[in-house]
């Protein structure tokens, strides 16, 4: 008798392990959405815009860019936890061209856990390194310091990765070292400078007229209100030059895209 109990709970414990598991990564509301802001920290008001900024990105490029905030990872690794979720709800589709930005909000674990995990079609596009820059210099300046600004945190992360997976930016290449001779480094560096002299002498006359009419560089203060500046652009649509497109429809549902592990992660 003992040992038929033994043997059945030795069946009966990996299962267990499995479905805690997989307890522990909420499953996504019905209807599926793109912003799914579980440990309540996003503006109402914020979160349908950038709803529909991301269902027009998606409508526009295939690309699915899903954003997820927690309460808590169950013990998880962040990066863990994100390629789980990507994978069990798929977001991306069958070219595996998703992403999952992931934030645990600040609780009991007195610190905050970000990770943008790629599905295996954006590696290219949006490179780990990559990742992991739009982690430290976009997210960072919102919510290190305590400063716990997660929505203004998500949309310049959003912003990033929408130029990165639709082509509008590139991610830097990596240092080519010695492939380069240093004939040719010099070479390029008067080039340029030359060329910069010719602009300068060029366009001077033109600098007075411009000065005038600029707005100044963009400084973080731009996300603190999603309707403000550019981003009151995107509650009708992000998508190039469109009236909305079919953000008006809503999102048509994750297309069962799949991760293998490129992304990055960070602490704050």
């Amino acid at each position: 008798m003992k040992r038929i109990v033994l043997k059945a709970a030795a069946l009966i414990l990996p299962l267990l392990f499995v479905v805690t598991s997989r307890a522990a990564i909420p499953n996504p509301p019905s209807p599926q959405r793109l912003v799914n802001d579980f440990a309540n920290v996003f503006p109402k008001s914020g979160i349908d815009s950038l709803e529909r900024v991301l269902v027009a990105f998606d409508d526009s490029t295939s690309n699915q860019i899903c954003v997820v905030t927690v309460k808590s990872l169950d013990g998880y690794d962040v990066s863990e936890y994100t390629a789980k979720l990507g994978n069990q709800w798929g977001v991306g589709s069958s070219r595996n061209n998703g992403v999952v930005v992931l934030i645990k909000a600040r609780g009991e674990e007195d610190y905050i856990d970000v990770s943008i995990q790629t599905g295996r079609g954006l590696e290219g596009a949006i490179p780990d390194a990559y990742a992991s820059r739009i982690i430290r210099n976009d997210m960072g300046p919102w919510l290190k310091d305590r400063k716990d600004n997660y929505f203004a945190a998500t949309c310049a992360a959003c912003d990033k990765l929408m130029k990165l997976a639709s082509g509008e930016i590139k991610a830097p290449r990596e240092d080519k070292g010695d492939e380069e001779s240093t004939e040719e480094k010099i070479f390029i560096i008067i080039f340029t400078i030359a060329i910069l002299i010719w602009l300068v002498f060029k366009f001077k006359k033109f600098n007075k007229n411009d000065n005038s009419g600029s707005s100044g560089p963009k400084t973080y203060h731009d996300y603190d209100d999603y309707g403000s500046s550019r981003r009151s652009s995107w509650g009708g649509g992000w998508s190039s030059g469109s009236s909305g497109g079919s953000s008006s429809g809503g999102f048509g549902g994750f297309g069962g895209g799949s991760f293998g592990g490129g992304g990055a992660s960070g602490r704050f």
